[in-house]
């Protein structure tokens, strides 16, 4: 329906071409039949065509590792080998889980809504650890929603894993004997057990399915960190690419503010926990491609979380357009903040403004409009929750955070505790002083 993301369909089919599970290769050889239905529904089939042959390269490339590795050392020995790799992994995962307490933890948070209406999403996990068994139950969650942020239920359990994984045998190298403890539990028409004929396409609620999880845990284990801005706030557009005339879809997903842990403050700008392994954009490749100028790129004072460690800083970007183009802003976590833990605070909330400091300014989370030659938007993603409680931050950490620009004189006062003089004199008030015992 859409460039990019859609973000108000109420059915699967509103959502572009559905494939059932087809061979596009066969016996080495395209089939150029089905090859021509999906070019035909692309906007851009030459990238598309490109991704496909990157895809069946790689394909190649390690059925030629595998063949090699089973003509060095024969099946009889690479099968016994897999069996006890498999069975090492689940052993270390359950001795993990046997090392972390018993129990059951509950948490929630909430979707902005669903692109349908403005009605706010009640999203939940219970977490219970019964000796080596892990479960996750996401049964207390709203059901499914009209629009497209539901989620199948082997998204749920990809996100599920990638925090077990996290929790457990961060370092180990990943095989299905590590997901042996974990149980996930999602009733079919519950948000996280979406089914047909449901809308899936934004996938947005499988990023609070892997921080719920942390929210959870963060009641009965330390070094679980604060959460992180809770979305990737970035934007889409596309249209025609004023300079040479071709069409153009383009994407950047916005870094965001992760957590305070009870080590460190999180880090600025990077991509949510979940995905990684994304890459944001670079300026120069978003102006050569598509028809944006940009006016700021910049970390957003006082956007962090404060705390004893505070949160990462979020990121400000305000582009303008040098030619007509659709945009998509693709953030959730517009309307709730992230939260801090074990008295550390809330960071600010992802949004974008569009048409800024005009008669049509809006702010937006989800959403989709034209931009004129000349028409801008600024784009805020949010900073990461603080871990401990702001007067603990110590001095020579809050005064760099000044120098820095990372918090303003004003937050180092009223969230920490210490007044910043012109001369870059200090002194503490006395909320921080009798924190203190002083």
């Amino acid at each position: 329906k859409d460039g990019g993301y859609v973000i108000d369909s109420t059915d699967m089919h509103q959502e572009g071409l559905i494939l059932p599970p087809v061979k596009l290769v066969k016996k080495g050889v395209v089939d150029e039949e089905i090859m021509s239905i999906i070019k035909f529904n692309s906007r851009l089939p030459d990238l598309v065509i490109g991704d496909f042959n990157a895809m069946v390269s790689s394909i190649r490339t390690g059925e030629r590792c595998v063949k090699e590795a089973y003509e060095k050392f024969g099946a009889d020995l690479i099968h016994e080998a897999l069996d006890a790799l498999v069975e090492h992994s689940e052993n270390e995962s359950r001795e993990a889980v046997r090392k972390l307490p018993n129990g059951t933890w509950e948490a929630h948070d909430w979707l902005d809504d669903d692109g349908i209406t403005d009605d706010m999403i009640r999203m939940a996990v219970k977490v219970t650890i019964d000796g080596d068994r892990f479960i996750a139950d996401y049964s207390g969650s709203d059901p499914m929603a009209v629009g497209p942020v539901s989620l199948p239920v082997g998204s749920t359990i990809t996100m599920a894993k990638t925090y077990f994984k996290y929790l457990t045998t961060p370092y180990s190298a990943s095989n299905h004997g590590h997901y042996a403890p974990l149980e996930v539990i999602a009733p079919e028409g519950n948000l996280f057990h979406a089914v047909y004929p449901a809308s899936t396409y934004m996938g947005w609620t499988s990023m609070v399915a892997f921080e719920l999880i942390a929210k959870a845990m963060s009641q009965a284990v330390e070094s679980i960190p604060a959460s992180s801005g809770g979305d990737e706030p970035g934007f889409m557009s596309m249209g025609v690419q004023y300079q040479t005339g071709k069409k153009f879809i383009v994407s950047n997903n916005e870094g965001i503010g992760w957590g305070g842990t009870y080590r460190h403050d999180g880090a600025n700008a990077l991509q949510h926990p979940s995905t990684s392994s994304i890459r944001n954009t670079s300026i120069e490749v978003l102006e050569h491609t598509c028809n944006v100028f940009h006016e700021r790129l910049e970390l957003i004072t006082d956007s962090a979380g404060p705390g004893k460690h505070r949160g990462g800083l979020g990121v400000r970007r305000d582009v303008s357009f040098s030619a007509d183009s659709e945009i998509i802003s693709q953030g959730k976590k517009s309307k709730t903040l992230a939260w801090g833990l074990k008295g550390g605070g809330e960071p600010s909330r992802n949004e974008m403004v569009v048409w800024p400091g005009t008669e049509k300014e809006k702010r937006v989370g989800m959403f989709r409009t034209f931009m004129k030659k000349g028409e801008s938007f600024a784009n805020f993603s949010a900073g990461g929750g603080g871990w401990g409680h702001p007067y603990e931050r110590t001095i020579e950490k809050i005064l760099a955070d000044v120098k820095n620009e990372y918090i303003s004189k004003d937050s180092a006062r009223d969230d920490y505790g210490v007044i910043v003089a012109d001369d870059g004199s200090w002194s503490e008030t006395a909320e921080r002083l009798s924190h203190h015992g002083k």
